[in-house]
Parts: C-alpha cells; structure tokens; sequence
C-alpha cells in the first residue's frame, strides 16, 4: 500500500497483515516454507508465537504465493478473535473446499478445546490439510514456524516502514527513549510497539514540520 507523503507511516493500515513481507532468516523462504506444507504427507501444521510476532503476517503472504495456490487452487480462511469463533463458520467451511485442499485457521485458540478437536477429527476424516497459527504448540501439530522478534526483525520492519523517509528519522527512531521504553514493555510484541511509535511521530516529526 502506497501512502502520501504527509501521512502516518505509523498508521494501523501501514502494517496490517500482508502489506509489509515477512522476515525469513537465510536459508529459509517462502517457497522453502510453501513447499514443506506442499511435500509433506502431514496433514495439520501450525505457525506459533506470541501477540504481534508476524503470524498473521506470514500466512497472509503463504495464501499469496503462487507455489501455495498452484497446489491448493481451494484454499479457506478463517481469521478469528474472541467474537469469531462459532461453530456454522468453520462447520461450513471445511465442508465447501474439495478434499485434499487447505483449511487455514488464524487464531486457532479462539477455539474452545472441545471444538479444536472436533474440527481436527473432521479435517482428517474429509481429507483436508490444516494450517493454524496459535500462540502456544498444539498436540498433533507439527510445527510449519515460530515468529520470534529479534534486534535484525525490528530493524528490517522499521526500514520497510520508513523507506519512504529521510534515512536519518530510522537512526533518530532507534535512538528514541520512546522506542526504547515502548520494546521494554511489550517485548515480543512488536505489534505494539509500532502502534506506540504513531503517537512518537506525530509528537516528534509531525510536530517539527507543522512548526516551521
């Protein structure tokens, strides 16, 4: 997504799930982690990590890939929250897709436990492959990735962020007791911290401009 000059980079809308890439150390990739879920006679796969690690992030880009979609030309999603988690939904879901194609489920823990095992008793009785992503490892998942957030992820989420920008607003950023104190807090959720850093440029950069 574009934005104009004047804008937030900060904005919700900036980093909402698909609009910045994932982050793959070498050697993985997409096409490495598309080809594994591909390849693998496995059928239930999980991506796991904390709040505001990139889960929603690497399974918007996965259902983008063209290798994914070549293999899965039927793919479900089912993006959940605490308001999102009732029974017709998914029921229904599972039984549109042709057998041997994907039912991906983003934010399986919405799940009460009852219904995580009804549904993985009834994606391997209707030959359905199922990609989740959880917080925690789930039994009878294997696991396809955990998102972590480490100095080189922050650094490269702010670059993408700020690409747009005079190169020097990414060192005075890093270098900000606002960034500092905002990572202290919410650790490994740097969804957070990008939500904290809206308020930063509009009191910092914003400011500057609006005063000369």
């Amino acid at each position: 997504m574009t934005r104009s000059p004047s804008s937030n980079p900060f904005a919700t809308r900036y980093f909402a799930p698909g609009q910045i890439p994932f982050f793959f150390p070498a050697p993985h990739s997409l096409d490495s982690l598309s080809n594994q879920l591909i390849s693998s006679r496995e059928s239930r796969w999980a991506i796991v990590g904390p709040h505001g690690s990139g889960k929603s992030t690497l399974i918007a880009q996965l259902l983008c890939s063209p290798t994914l979609r070549n293999a899965f030309p039927a793919i479900a999603l089912l993006h959940l929250d605490s308001s999102h988690s009732r029974f017709p939904r998914w029921w229904s879901a599972i039984g549109k897709i042709p057998s041997s194609q994907l039912l991906v489920i983003d934010g399986f823990e919405q799940f009460h436990t009852w219904m995580q095992c009804t549904l993985v008793i009834l994606t391997s009785a209707y030959n359905r492959k199922l990609l989740i992503s959880s917080h925690q490892k789930q039994p009878s998942f294997n696991t396809l990735w955990e998102t972590a957030i480490d100095s080189k992820t922050e650094k490269y989420v702010l670059s993408r962020m700020l690409q747009a920008e005079n190169p020097q607003l990414f060192d005075e950023l890093l270098q900000s007791d606002a960034w500092k104190t905002s990572r202290d807090r919410h650790g490994s959720n740097l969804r957070e911290s990008l939500f904290d850093m809206y308020d930063w440029w509009r009191d910092t950069v914003d400011a500057q401009n609006n005063g000369r």
